[in-house]
């Protein structure tokens, strides 16, 4: 997606072109919580048994 991005030059970054809004919606999904690689030691900490340090999944 980064190298389409690239290729597309400026006209990518307009919001009235549909690729802006791909482009942003994908990297989004990558920043969510739930597939961040940061939330890694906070499932191994349950995983373990351990009290996790994210609210979230605090019971």
């Amino acid at each position: 997606m980064r190298l389409v991005h690239q290729v597309a030059g400026t006209s990518a970054i307009r919001n009235a072109r549909p690729f802006a809004a791909h482009f942003r919606d994908v990297h989004t999904l990558t920043q969510h919580a739930f597939v961040s690689p940061a939330r890694y030691e906070s499932v191994g900490q349950l995983m373990l048994g351990l009290p996790p340090e994210w609210p979230l999944f605090a019971f």
